[in-house]
């Protein structure tokens, strides 16, 4: 400090001393302005920050809502899925009983339809009794043993009408209380001996046959058997 003394003049002196003071007025300033500034952009970055956490939060409770919808929508798309599954099921068992109950319907009504229609001597059933006769002299007497059931008289006619084409036939009209139920077949011989029951064999007509000391075959017609 004294080297300085005599280095410098007093006016030098006071010229540096006021330089120096304004250079620490500015410094101070500076440092001042500089604070301040730092103050103030901190809390602007907190605000930026702060908005920039809200965002976040937000966005995350909306991932969660959605998240939340998402799931509520697949436990009712599953809900749904089993209900119709339930439905489907209901609906197939549903369908099966339809299909039972229409088989049901038509075997009954095939059941019906072979109840009540009538009975006949097929064109290849003639030709078996007549091929069975043949050459055998039958005698044969065709009769109803209903009471004249329009349906008794039109099958013994076809009976009587395969007959005729090998043997002699007559036919006969009977009223039996009850009345018979099928074909009855009397014959004197065992029946395996008989001409008749084997031609009606043959054709494959179910009757019932009965040893009697007749003189010739006698077939009784009566109404049909009925069928269960």
């Amino acid at each position: 400090m004294r080297l300085l003394m005599w280095t410098l003049s007093s006016s030098m002196a006071d010229k540096c001393f006021g330089v120096f003071n304004v250079i620490l007025i500015v410094g101070a300033a500076a440092v001042l302005i500089g604070t301040i500034g730092t103050v103030i952009i901190a809390g602007v970055r907190e605000q930026f920050s702060d908005l920039r956490i809200s965002s976040n939060e937000a966005e995350a409770r909306r991932a969660v809502a959605d998240s939340d919808v998402a799931k509520q929508g697949a436990e009712e798309a599953r809900a749904n899925a089993a209900t119709a599954n339930e439905r489907a099921a209901t609906l197939e068992k549903e369908a099966a009983q339809l299909r039972l109950a229409l088989e049901a319907a038509k075997e009954e009504t095939a059941r019906i339809h072979a109840g009540v229609a009538s009975r006949h001597v097929s064109t290849a059933q003639r030709a078996l009794i007549a091929a069975t006769i043949a050459g055998k002299n039958l005698m044969i007497s065709v009769q109803t043993w209903a009471g004249g059931d329009p349906e008794v008289n039109a099958y013994r006619d076809e009976l009587a009408a395969a007959f005729v084409l090998g043997a002699s036939v007559t036919i006969g009209d009977n009223t039996a209380t009850p009345p018979l139920v099928g074909l009855l077949l009397l014959d004197f011989p065992a029946k395996e001996n008989s001409v008749a029951a084997n031609a009606l064999a043959a054709a494959q007509i179910v009757f019932e046959y009965r040893r009697s000391e007749v003189p010739h075959p006698i077939l009784r017609v009566g109404i049909k058997r009925p069928t269960l």
